[in-house]
């Protein structure tokens, strides 16, 4: 009994790891709930996920809120750039279901194509303001060229594409809810950071 709680147990350090996952969930969904704070908290997790990496003995729900607090205007700015273009996409995309023939076709791949971009450009940036200190243009910049010559930066890009187009469902968007209530934000920030951060670590 002793070993299997001693907290060099594999399965214990794994238990930690769900339970500090579960408990920034819970903190990363209440500081989300203004909607225009998504893409600045988006940057935290990143920001957390790297300290995470490096060492599993971090305060992590703290460092998240003092990360917040520093990249709020951040996310206000990328959200109001990415966000009206994403919903414009989006509505576009379901739009083109009422369209038919070549129309209806090419309006659907457009409006693909348009959101895999954008989500391709907001991972990346979304990464590297967590990670590197510049201005905002020369860092939104910067994101898009490591983007554009990184191919697991344009996969991030795609399977966010894919969960977004799942939401559109009722079904996708209550799976969604059951998802993120038990710590999925958490877990796919995390595996979504080790996809990108070799294309952002061979720029270092």
């Amino acid at each position: 009994m002793r070993k299997l709680l001693n907290v060099d147990n594999p399965v214990v350090r794994k238990l930690g790891i769900f339970l500090d996952f579960f408990l920034l969930n819970i903190v990363v969904l209440f500081t989300s709930l203004p909607i225009v704070t998504i893409f600045g908290n988006g940057i935290s997790l990143y920001y957390v996920m790297n300290r995470y990496d490096a060492t599993l003995n971090q305060p992590i729900i703290r460092i998240y809120l003092k990360q917040v607090k520093q990249n709020f205007w951040t996310g206000i700015k990328l959200f109001f750039i990415f966000m009206p273009l994403g919903c414009l996409v989006l509505l576009s995309f379901s739009f083109s279901f009422s369209l038919t023939g070549f129309i209806a076709l090419y309006s659907k791949v457009a409006a693909l194509v348009g959101l895999l971009i954008l989500n391709v450009l907001a991972s990346s940036a979304l990464f590297y303001f967590s990670r590197y200190e510049a201005g905002f243009g020369v860092s939104l910049k910067s994101s898009a060229v490591i983007a554009s010559r990184s191919f697991s930066v344009i996969l991030s890009g795609f399977l966010a594409m894919i969960v977004e187009i799942f939401l559109l469902h009722p079904s996708g968007l209550l799976t969604l809810l059951y998802i993120v209530t038990f710590g999925g934000i958490c877990g796919v920030t995390y595996l979504n950071y080790k996809l990108l951060f070799p294309a952002f670590k061979k720029y270092e």
